[in-house]
């Protein structure tokens, strides 16, 4: 690991330590910052009581996704849910294993989440996570512009798998349902969208592509886009044309010199 990784790695590790609920949660944040200095990609399970805007929150995980608390408590990628009203319907395109969904439901407790995440090992976590959260529901499931099966391209690192072939690795594949976002807003019998957050390595428009019609009833969007599969001005482009003003993109610590910025849109409408 380079200077500049040890460095990053410590300033993240002492501002989540502020989040653990118990001395205990504290050893065990420290535990898996540990673990991923000899194991970047550390599976080592571990269990984490979180105190996270007054309220106390369980984190199930493996030791290498302390770097998506890191994305999220940290480096605030997910802020936008401090504009959102008090009951918010969230979708959460790639939930991976919930902390982002505990960070919404932390800040708006009355909030609605559909989490849809594919890969097998993510999705246990994510259901275990969200379990005390009678408004939060789980879906195993990509998200995308048809309905069906995909194939997923299964990374080392539970944050990284996509169904984008240009992404994907020489590694293991699972084969996943896939679904349009149109399809399931309406089976869910929800009147409109307050944020779609995108987290689905590469595949952003074709989530996008498969709200249809629902494009008109979102107000806001907000996640990462991958610039080796979607230019930004692709992005931009399909935000504009569907009623959306992108705003600032910015480029946290963390997706330094990957190819990765994250964004916001907000409808005009």
């Amino acid at each position: 690991m380079s200077l500049r990784r040890w460095a990053l790695r410590a300033v993240e590790a002492t501002a989540l330590l502020r989040y653990a609920a118990s001395p205990v949660s504290a050893g065990r944040l420290l535990g898996a910052y540990a673990a991923t200095a000899r194991d970047p990609r550390s599976s080592r399970p571990t269990r984490l009581a979180l105190r996270v805007a007054g309220r106390r929150m369980v984190v199930n995980m493996r030791a290498s996704d302390v770097y998506t608390l890191a994305e999220v408590l940290h480096e605030g990628q997910y802020d936008i849910a401090r504009r959102l009203p008090s009951a918010p319907v969230v979708v959460d395109a790639g939930a991976n294993i919930g902390v982002t969904a505990l960070w919404f439901l932390a800040l708006r407790p009355q909030a609605r989440i559909l989490a849809f995440e594919p890969e097998a090992a993510n999705f246990g976590l994510l259901e275990r996570n969200l379990r005390p959260f009678p408004g939060a529901a789980p879906t195993r499931a990509a998200l995308g512009s048809r309905t069906g099966t995909i194939e997923l391209f299964v990374a080392d690192h539970g944050a990284l798998h996509t169904t984008r072939s240009e992404l994907g690795g020489a590694g293991r594949r699972e084969r996943t349902p896939l679904l349009r976002l149109d399809g399931v807003l309406d089976e869910a019998g929800v009147e409109r969208v307050d944020l779609v957050k995108l987290d689905v390595e590469g595949a952003e428009l074709e989530v996008l592509e498969g709200l249809g019609s629902w494009a008109g009833r979102v107000d806001r969007i907000a996640g990462e886009v991958h610039e080796e599969v979607v230019s930004v001005e692709e992005l931009g482009s399909w935000l504009e044309s569907h009623g959306f003003a992108l705003g600032a993109l910015t480029v946290p610590p963390s997706a330094a010199g990957k190819g990765v910025r994250c964004f916001e849109a907000r409808s005009g409408s």
